[in-house]
């Protein structure tokens, strides 16, 4: 069984999730436009249900997306991670079900309940991996969360 966020985090699942920079357009792109697989080279950590989005510095160029305006240094989302898929890990082609966002040759790791904070948050380095934030980070994370957060439902995926 897999915890999904529908929404927003509570504010135990924020104080355990994980956060992983991407360059823009990538970060804005699941938080703002839908994107929900990011591709990866490896796999999340056993237990990871609960990522920070991090809009790094980097532009990582995607075609007729403009780059100006593009919140970056900050953490900008939280998503539910509520699978991940190395099916297309060795392939040139995508041999798996993850869907249009999912590319060849990568770990997909499939984003739910996408927030986008209201406010992002500034943190002006991010790291290569997963990383956690500073408690101030977090505080300042946890005081957009309304006083009725989403509801998280426990979901059966896979065999």
């Amino acid at each position: 069984m897999t915890t999904v966020l529908n929404g927003q985090p509570t504010p135990e699942q924020l104080r355990r999730a994980w956060a992983i920079t991407l360059k823009n357009p990538w970060a804005h792109l699941i938080a703002h436009h839908g994107k929900n697989v990011e591709n990866r080279s490896w796999m999340p950590y056993q237990g990871v249900d609960c990522l920070l989005i991090h809009a790094g510095k980097s532009w990582d160029g995607y075609p007729g997306f403009p780059e100006k305006n593009l919140r970056t240094s900050a953490i900008v989302a939280t998503a539910g991670l509520p699978f991940a898929c190395e099916e297309s890990r060795y392939s040139d082609t995508v041999v798996c079900g993850c869907g249009p966002w999912a590319a060849p040759n990568s770990c997909h790791w499939g984003l739910a309940g996408v927030w986008a904070l209201p406010e992002p948050v500034p943190v002006t380095r991010g790291w290569q991996g997963l990383w956690h934030p500073a408690s101030d980070v977090l505080d300042r994370i946890e005081s957009q969360l309304n006083p009725s957060p989403g509801i998280a439902q426990t979901v059966h995926i896979g065999g």
